[in-house]
């Protein structure tokens, strides 16, 4: 009796520290995704995460526009957060990075565009064309909010890109703070908010001539007109061929992402200024 007594005591004694770091770790999950819930809720957006909190995801609108914000693990160099946002002109390519040691070594081979800021340019790297239309945007609003993201992301390496109709942000690390997440997304807020200030009449130009095109839509999967077998996102309300949708398992918009689809009714081909193809449900009439 003794020596199994003995036995326990001592696997009691082996595990519990196991114990104990588990529950701190499944803990400090818990609190973290409280937090990025909180802040989701702060801003009427939706937070999902994956097993064991590998990817959390918030996705909001502002002005208009969905924007996603991703934290993901990749193995080898560790977390990362990004934030993205849908943006009309596509033509636009930029990119604005923190400036490395590389950068300083092989400076005389870069083709960056400088801004009327040395202390920018010393920090920040900026390459992209057309290159004119980048140093216009690169106002100091501009720059005091690149600045503000990097702080609130503790001076960690920022990666900012322009490129097939998005405004992409990618830091290195995470946040786990609610102040500090909040915080990161009110950044990049103020970011997008100063880059319209600069692009506005190409924002304006581009919404002008999205409303009033008479096109049947397009399904942005296989590229055919929609004419029948609609259905819609339910957050975005874009409309996609309903065999696409099955296969494709998603809304093809990159900044929405939503997972569930409804029938296409009537007030989704209003919207686009379109007759109703027949077999399409007409929503003002009431079920039976």
């Amino acid at each position: 009796m003794d020596n199994q007594a003995g036995i326990w005591l001592a696997a009691v004694i082996c595990t519990a520290p196991v114990i104990i770091l588990v529950v701190f770790i499944v803990q400090r999950l818990l609190r973290i995704s409280r937090n990025y819930r909180a802040v989701a809720e702060k801003w009427n957006g939706e937070y999902s995460s994956s097993l064991f909190a590998m990817h959390r995801r918030i996705q909001f609108s502002h002005a208009g526009t969905a924007v996603v914000f991703r934290v993901w693990v990749q193995r080898i160099f560790g977390r990362y957060t990004q934030l993205c946002a849908a943006w009309p002109d596509s033509e636009l390519l930029l990119e604005c990075r923190t400036r490395s040691a590389w950068d300083w070594l092989f400076e005389w081979r870069s083709k960056r565009v400088r801004t009327s800021e040395r202390e920018f340019d010393s920090r920040f790297v900026i390459s992209g064309e057309p290159e004119q239309h980048v140093k216009n945007l690169v106002t100091g609003g501009v720059q005091a909010a690149v600045l503000q993201i990097q702080r609130v992301n503790f001076e960690r390496r920022l990666v900012l890109t322009f490129g097939s109709g998005n405004l992409t942000l990618v830091c290195r690390g995470s946040l786990r703070e609610e102040q500090h997440i909040d915080a990161l997304l009110r950044g990049f807020c103020e970011l997008y908010d100063q880059l319209r200030l600069v692009d506005t009449s190409k924002i304006a130009f581009v919404a002008e001539r999205s409303t009033s095109s008479m096109e049947p839509p397009t399904c942005q999967i296989c590229g055919e007109e929609i004419m029948e077998s609609a259905v819609a996102c339910r957050r975005c309300n874009t409309l996609h061929h309903a065999e696409c949708w099955k296969y494709f398992g998603s809304c093809s918009v990159y900044a929405c992402g939503e997972l569930r689809s409804r029938k296409a009714k009537l007030s989704d081909w209003k919207s686009a200024q379109l007759d109703m193809p027949a077999n399409v449900e007409d929503d003002r009439t009431p079920k039976s």
